[in-house]
């Protein structure tokens, strides 16, 4: 129970670990990709602001031209003495160069619209790591709680079986005291000494000097005989003995 008990706790600091590390991971992930995607949001926005301004300096320039080439039509139209030749000649060079300016805007709005593409990729690819590693951070976390709960029901089994243990020998303890007890009322109490009857010739004979000093020997004899019975009740009384 004891090698369970250090597994699982090594098991959860390891968990712990692992845990530090990825939620340190999603941070400086989410650091970098807001900072990459504020400066690929301010260069879209930047190269649209200057494509439009641009766009519409082409515009500007086209509708000079275009109207650079009605007047240069009208003028062609009222000089009849201009060959038809020089006059289509400046028109084709006109209008190449009107397709010119057409072909440079579709290719910069094109360029702009891969921009923006690869930058709304790149996003959403940051996005669904984002989405990945917090969903592996739950899950970890899920484990922490798991084992978390595994090691408080291991540690309240240890606690249950030593309480099971100490109540199997408790009854043990009060079963040898009772068992005390009752040895110490069942212990019979020691038997009085008797005392051998003096006789009336005895009795008077002990009030007669010099008789006296016979009987007072005699009583201390009976009294040192009688002490060790009682101190061998006293001590059959005494709590414990009996055990």
């Amino acid at each position: 129970m004891a090698n369970g008990y250090r597994t699982l706790s090594q098991h959860l600091n390891d968990l712990k670990k692992e845990n530090f590390s990825l939620k340190l991971r999603i941070y400086f992930l989410e650091e970098r990709v807001q900072q990459k995607g504020e400066g690929s949001r301010d260069d879209v926005y930047r190269r649209n602001i200057e494509l439009k301004v641009e766009v519409e300096s082409l515009k500007r320039e086209l509708q000079e031209k275009q109207q650079a080439l009605d007047k240069t039509w009208v003028a062609a139209e009222n000089q009849t003495n201009r060959s038809e030749a020089a006059l289509r000649q400046q028109y084709e060079e006109r209008q190449r160069e009107s397709e010119h300016v057409y072909e440079l805007l579709e290719n910069k709005i094109q360029l702009l619209q891969e921009e923006a593409r690869l930058a709304r990729s790149e996003a959403e690819k940051a996005t669904a790591l984002a989405k990945a590693e917090t969903e592996r951070c739950q899950e970890l976390a899920a484990k922490l709680k798991e084992v978390a709960r595994r090691k408080e029901e291991s540690r309240q089994a240890d606690d249950s079986s030593a309480l099971a243990q100490r109540d199997r020998w408790v009854p043990g303890a009060r079963g040898a005291a009772l068992w005390g007890w009752a040895g110490r009322r069942c212990v019979r109490p020691a038997p009085r000494l008797s005392l051998p009857r003096r006789s009336p010739s005895q009795e008077d004979r002990g009030a007669e000097p010099g008789a006296g000093g016979q009987e007072p020997a005699r009583g201390a004899a009976v009294g040192r005989a009688a002490r060790p019975a009682a101190a061998a009740r006293g001590a059959r009384g005494r709590p414990g003995a009996g055990g």
